[in-house]
């Protein structure tokens, strides 16, 4: 998903997320957790966001939670 796409992708990530029961939507970039995000906000769902690197949470207000993968050194 592309930055300028993402704006599109949204109705249908709403309608798939009510047809289908979704309770939890996880997203891992930074692009789909907009995306994912505000489709979570309209759907009234948990929004969980993947971590896979070092770099530091930033106060982010979508997610409900963060799931941080990092290798132990």
């Amino acid at each position: 998903m592309t930055k300028g796409s993402y704006l599109f992708t949204i109705p249908r990530l709403v309608s798939i997320i009510r047809r289908e029961k979704v309770d939890i939507v996880c997203t891992h970039s930074s692009v789909d957790s907009w995306a994912g995000g505000i489709a979570s906000l309209l759907t009234r769902r948990i929004l969980v966001r993947f971590k896979h690197n070092l770099y530091r949470v930033k106060h982010d207000p979508l997610p409900d939670s963060y799931i941080l993968c990092r290798e132990s050194s």
